[in-house]
């Protein structure tokens, strides 16, 4: 952590709150949690991608492990990163899914007693 520019470690707290709040939504089933999900997912994987994958074109807001100074990045910076993005887009498909299908926690429950109803 200490190799990271400043801007990357603000940055990554930044995300990281988007994602709490997003995640807490699609949990409590809120109306806009597709659309969090959506735009959390996709803006993680694509700033993770630029933070840490690309070449360093702004070194001020990058910690690139592909060019230096590439300080302690191990395999599991590696593992962590395509953790990350995949997590990003599999969080965007879900949320894709869920705003074509017009679902939410609270939908899902109500068509579940409405089926319980028919037996």
């Amino acid at each position: 952590m200490a190799a990271s520019p400043h801007a990357v470690m603000v940055g990554g707290m930044i995300q990281g709150l988007f994602v709490v709040v997003a995640v807490l939504m699609a949990v409590t089933g809120r109306r806009w949690a597709p659309e969090a999900a959506i735009a959390v997912g996709i803006g993680s994987a694509i700033l993770f991608t630029y933070a840490h994958l690309l070449p360093s074109y702004l070194p001020a807001y990058q910690d690139s492990f592909v060019s230096g100074p590439r300080i302690n990045v191990t395999w599991f910076s590696w593992v962590s990163a395509a953790a990350e993005i995949g997590t990003g887009i599999v969080f965007a498909v879900v949320g894709i899914r869920a705003r074509n299908r017009g679902s939410s926690v609270g939908s899902v429950t109500q068509l579940r007693t409405q089926g319980e109803g028919r037996r």
